[in-house]
């Protein structure tokens, strides 16, 4: 998972590069698998986590080649949903990558893309700050915990993925915790957590 410049042709594919990356990183800090079986690799030549599990790997991917395809100016919403169903009220906790692409350039060369790269130290801080308050308020102990991801343009939800079993419920009550923005000239992407009350 390394991104260079000759990787960033479209803005469609930097941001599914940069959404690839930050699941990753949710999994890690967030302890939804063992953290051993992470490696350590580079992204935007920043150091970063990347799970070996085959499954994980490739729903991930498939997540990425997704976002590659359909990526159009107008707003899109991806969401990273954490479920854990044994506890005693069932967890979901949601984070979010709000992304908003201006104009009809949205599959031209990316204007400023240092610009993920750039923003990658707050994120990660910011990320491993709030991660370690919901690993307190919350740990994922059980075997049920697991993820799933969703998409959406505007209100209509996507079902693109065929390894999908979650099911997406609205949250009735929850707190945004700002993790983080991602801009360029022709897009902003604004990444927060909407924590339960509870």
């Amino acid at each position: 998972m390394s991104m260079r410049t000759e990787d960033l042709e479209e803005l469609p594919h930097a941001i599914a590069d940069f959404f690839e990356w930050f699941v990753h990183q949710i999994l890690f800090y967030r302890e939804v698998y063992p953290q051993e079986s992470f490696e350590m690799v580079k992204f935007c030549n920043y150091p970063c986590y990347k799970s070996s599990c085959p499954y994980v790997i490739d729903y991930i991917r498939e997540w990425h080649s997704i976002l590659s395809a359909t990526c159009e100016p107008g707003e899109i919403t991806v969401i990273i949903q954490i479920e854990d169903p044994a506890m005693r009220k069932k967890l979901i906790e949601r984070y979010y990558l709000r992304i908003f692409i201006r104009g009809s350039q949205g599959r031209k060369l990316l204007p400023n893309w240092k610009n993920f790269e750039y923003s990658l130290p707050d994120i990660i801080s910011r990320l491993i700050s709030v991660t370690e308050v919901e690993n307190v308020r919350h740990p994922l102990k059980t075997e049920t915990r697991r993820f799933c991801i969703f998409y959406r343009t505007s209100d209509v939800q996507a079902t693109n993925s065929e390894r999908d079993s979650g099911a997406f419920v609205p949250l009735l009550d929850g707190r945004i915790v700002p993790i983080g923005t991602v801009a360029s000239d022709n897009m902003k992407m604004n990444i927060f957590l909407l924590r339960p009350i509870n």
